[in-house]
């Protein structure tokens, strides 16, 4: 086979597979209802200050700023922490109960324009049942949470948020 005509082969089938490929996630975006898609500005976690003292006690909200929409806040905790070490954010030890003495995973439904509120004692907790509490240390963190919602067509869509960092000095 000539090396043109190889070439030639090649660089059409990769346009085709190009062009496919775009229309393909453009008709599959479009497809999706503008109301089942959530602004991921409309639920937000803040703290109530950017810079601890160590072994102050952080105070987390979350926020459904959505007019018309509830959200699920479900996990084994409603909430995680984070520490930026090394150049990446690694989750600290929380109450995710490996043993399975703390219960099962929890479900708060958030209404439109509700809030909850938390509170964390700067401790990384592996059970509470072993009484196992260490201070963290000084540094950079962030809370997390999974929030799940229905989309219009009764399916659960969920998603990752953060908060703004803040410090432990």
């Amino acid at each position: 086979m000539n090396k043109k005509l190889f070439y030639g082969i090649l660089i059409v089938a990769i346009f085709i597979l190009v062009v496919v490929g775009i229309g393909t996630f453009l008709l599959s975006e479009k497809s999706k209802p503008l109301s089942s898609l959530i602004d991921i500005n409309g639920v937000i976690i803040t703290t109530d200050k950017t810079e601890y003292i160590q072994a102050e006690t952080v105070k987390i909200m979350i926020d459904n700023n959505l007019k018309n929409r509830k959200v699920i806040l479900a996990s084994f905790s409603l909430y995680f922490i984070e520490k930026f070490e090394n150049g990446t954010w690694a989750k600290i030890r929380m109450d995710f109960c490996p043993c399975s003495a703390c219960g099962a995973p929890i479900a708060v439904i958030l209404e439109p324009n509700g809030r909850e509120q938390f509170e964390w004692d700067q401790n990384e907790v592996w059970c509470s049942e072993l009484g196992e509490d260490l201070p963290v240390s000084l540094g950079r963190y962030r809370v997390g949470s999974w929030i799940a919602y229905p989309d219009t067509n009764g399916e659960e869509t969920s998603m990752l948020i953060y908060s703004k960092e803040f410090i432990i000095r």
